[in-house]
């Protein structure tokens, strides 16, 4: 009798233990993923921001799509060469090579100043997202779940749904609503009769930039994504578990 109550009571212990193992088992596997996943976010964001940089200093690109926004044609057309000279002005600008642009007014002037600020913090959260995600490549306790792959497909669904949503939006109203969430002032409300600036950039170049951005930001995700599940599968440990 005695024998059988130690051995109910051994089994019912035993059994605790390994609920609790099993329990722990799966709160491991949830950060495992967790991390992963905002390690996917980050290279996404990275991407996102790479593509923002290089496109915002590219004046050739800036050109391309001035000619498709025709603003060298019709009883308004702007002097080709004076608009490169912006171009490159701005670029200049942007990079840190000048710290003024010439031949704006001096409220375009105060607005370009602070979409540099801007412009500076995405090259430096684009610093900090990077070094969080080779942190999490080069770090090998994390395991490799089976289908950790997978985890990669999230921020490509949410960029296409973005990119849904943007299709059915109105691009005005985006727009609008970007600079008066992103400026604590009216600065960007430029008077396109007094300021080259705003003429070079009109709202349509700001829509064919954003498509073109993006564009570039998935595929580069992309090409990232794939090395990052490279490394994954090569230096990561496989949880058999």
């Amino acid at each position: 009798m005695l024998s059988d109550r130690n051995s109910a009571k051994d089994a019912f212990s035993s059994s605790g233990i390994t609920k609790h193992k099993r329990q722990c088992l799966c709160l491991k596997k949830a950060g495992e993923i967790s991390v992963f996943l905002l390690m996917y976010i980050s290279l996404f964001l990275s991407a996102l921001a790479i593509s923002v940089v290089m496109c915002a200093q590219n004046s050739d690109l800036y050109f391309r799509i001035q000619e498709r926004c025709l603003i060298f044609e019709g009883g308004q057309a702007e002097d080709k060469e004076a608009v490169q000279r912006m171009n490159r002005a701005i670029v200049d600008f942007l990079s840190g090579k000048a710290e003024k642009i010439d031949g704006v007014s001096e409220r375009a002037g105060a607005h370009m100043q602070d979409v540099k600020r801007i412009f500076d913090f995405v090259k430096a959260t684009l610093f900090l997202l990077i070094l969080f995600s080779v942190c999490v490549l080069y770090e090998k306790r994390f395991a490799n779940p089976k289908g950790i792959w997978l985890l990669s497909l999230a921020p490509i669904l949410l960029s296409l749904a973005l990119l849904l949503a943007f299709a059915f939006s109105d691009f005005t109203e985006l727009f609008t609503r970007f600079h008066e969430i992103a400026f604590t002032n009216d600065l960007w409300l430029l008077n396109p009769a007094e300021d080259l600036l705003i003429r070079c950039l009109p709202e349509q170049f700001f829509f064919e930039m954003a498509l073109i951005a993006f564009g570039i930001g998935i595929a580069l995700y992309g090409l990232m994504a794939v090395c990052a599940i490279t490394i994954i599968n090569k230096f990561g440990r496989r949880d058999t578990q």
